[in-house]
């Protein structure tokens, strides 16, 4: 902040409180002596301020320096800025002209003057920025810069800690990580916390397991682990991983033993060669008193969900029906089970007068293996509509 932008923030906001009002005269007097320091030939503001750092330090124990040149300057160390202020103001200005006639006095090399113009503003910008932060990330630049000052003797420790204001347990530990790895920085791999006991391999080894077996119980993984690949994993240790490695729980899909591949290829192709608007489907489905019950409800934790329900299966009925493209465009309903001689009359007198000959639309019915579409009698009532019956 310049002396001029601090003046009109001090004159304009603060003007209403007695307290700031004492703030505001301590600051002037402050400014004031910069303004005339900067006013000797040679001297910048951040000479001034390098001049004011080193003769009157601010100390946490005053102490007096013996000084046989100039013995009106030889003033004590101040414990505080506003001590600092407060000696500036009394003597009538006494205490002001002795510290000018000292600046007067005394002389820097340029090369001296130069580094500290650079370090002061590094310095002064850092603080400003950060002087309010106590736990404050402190950047990469500035401890190796504080580091370089210290291993070249440049300033003392305690200089740098005050200009930079490190603490000294900061600057221990960052001078020890610069003297064992010459970095300030310490470098990780990237992976927090701690670290995992299933290596990749270890993980898609149970990945493998799972897709070929997925009805494998936690504590049997566990066991397959310790047994082929030697390590010792707690259970939850096990789904902790397939749940990072996106497995969940669900019902199985049971598919049956029996089944062939070959044929259900084949199959696939045979029924390649149609159009949709030529197949229609043929099925059924059954019900009684029990099946609009819900096997699955809501309660609270730790609860059971009781609700009453049919336990007698009652009366059955039979549906079958025929899907196409354009939706359910027949259906039947009958008491019981759908037998051999219902599902004929349906198809003859029903189904039938719906369908047009082969290649036409609705030229092929699809039926699965149930025992009622099995029959020679099938086959000739489809080859009597000029159909295929697949």
């Amino acid at each position: 902040m310049s002396i001029k932008k601090m003046n009109e923030v001090w004159d304009t906001q603060q003007r209403g409180s007695t307290t700031f009002k004492t703030e505001c005269c301590r600051c002037t007097k402050i400014t004031t002596l910069v303004q005339n320091l900067t006013k000797q030939e040679g001297w910048s503001t951040n000479q001034a301020l390098q001049f004011l750092t080193e003769k009157y330090p601010i100390l946490k124990k005053p102490y007096r320096n013996s000084c046989t040149e100039h013995d009106s300057s030889c003033i004590a160390h101040f414990t505080t800025g506003a001590a600092f202020a407060e000696h500036l103001q009394k003597a009538n200005g006494a205490n002001i002209q002795a510290i000018l006639d000292c600046a007067a006095a005394a002389s820097y090399s340029p090369v001296v003057m130069a580094f500290f113009n650079v370090s002061l503003c590094i310095t002064i910008h850092a603080l400003a920025f950060f002087a309010q932060m106590p736990y404050r990330k402190i950047s990469r630049d500035i401890k190796i810069a504080a580091m370089r000052l210290y291993n070249d003797n440049i300033i003392p420790k305690h200089d740098i800690l005050n200009y930079l204001s490190l603490s000294s347990r900061t600057f221990d530990r960052v001078h020890a990580l610069w003297v064992a790895t010459g970095d300030v920085v310490r470098y990780t791999n990237g992976v927090r916390g701690r670290p995992r006991l299933l290596h990749f391999s270890d993980v898609e080894y149970l990945k493998q397991l799972v897709r070929h077996r997925p009805d494998w119980f936690l504590d049997e993984l566990q066991h397959l682990l310790q047994t082929n690949r030697f390590i010792a994993a707690h259970f939850t240790t096990v789904h902790r991983e397939l749940v990072r490695a996106g497995f969940t729980a669900k019902d199985i899909r049971k598919v049956a033993l029996e089944r062939n591949e070959e044929l259900r290829a084949d199959y696939i192709a045979r029924m390649a060669q149609y159009t949709p608007d030529q197949l229609g489907f043929l099925d059924e489905v059954s019900k009684d008193e029990r099946t609009a019950f819900r096997a699955k409800g809501r309660s609270r934790k730790g609860t059971r969900a009781p609700m009453k329900g049919v336990f007698v299966r009652g009366r059955r009925f039979s549906a079958e029906g025929l899907l196409t493209l354009d939706g359910m465009v027949s259906s039947t309903v009958v008491e019981g089970s759908m037998t051999h001689d219902l599902y004929m009359q349906y198809l003859e007198f029903t189904v039938m007068p719906l369908c047009s000959p082969f290649p036409g639309p609705l030229s092929v019915l699809v039926m699965d293996n149930a025992w009622i579409h099995h029959g020679d009698d099938i086959l000739d009532l489809a080859e009597r509509f000029g159909m295929f019956s697949s």
